[in-house]
């Protein structure tokens, strides 16, 4: 990619989602000029990072971000998918496992290319496209296969954090 200052990066981003780019409270921006910019935060507490907003080369974002959040001895990235599911995560390279319908939407149980479970599930539908967003969050220490979905899901359900 071509060198862009952040102001640029920031008036693709504008222009790309029809929303502001912010930084909050408690959200590191990290930027490189050939590469765009990503805002994340930690949460200690879940042993997770969170991903705000991202511009620019979603993969290379994902990787660098991945690297930062085990460094850090998390568990998993969180972020929210604006975009149409299925082609965000063919670009990045998951395989659906199980659509599994709750209340007329789907929630996506999928395996990155080593196996890593990573899970999407619908958040609400945008007021302004129309899309679905769903909420994403890619696990580190989680194999993504049918006995470990199963035991994932007890798990997430117990603690609350899964709808549906």
């Amino acid at each position: 990619m071509k060198a862009k200052s952040l102001k640029e990066w920031i008036e693709i981003y504008e222009k790309k989602t029809n929303d502001k780019a912010e930084l909050p409270e408690g959200y590191r921006l990290l930027y490189l000029a050939e590469r765009g910019f990503a805002s994340v935060k930690p949460d200690v507490e879940g042993k997770m990072m969170l991903i705000y907003q991202v511009c620019g080369d979603a993969k290379f974002w994902r990787d660098h971000i991945e690297l930062i959040t085990c460094n850090a001895g998390f568990d998993c990235v969180a972020s929210i998918c604006t975009r149409h599911v299925e082609p965000y995560i063919r670009c990045l390279g998951w395989e659906i496992l199980e659509r599994e319908e709750i209340n007329g939407q789907f929630r996506y149980w999928c395996q990155d290319s080593i196996g890593r479970l990573a899970i999407l599930t619908y958040k609400h539908t945008d007021a302004e496209t129309g899309e679905p967003v769903y909420w994403v969050t890619h696990y580190f220490n989680a194999k993504a296969t049918s006995p470990m979905i199963e035991a994932m899901k007890e798990k997430l359900q117990k603690e609350g954090v899964l709808n549906g």
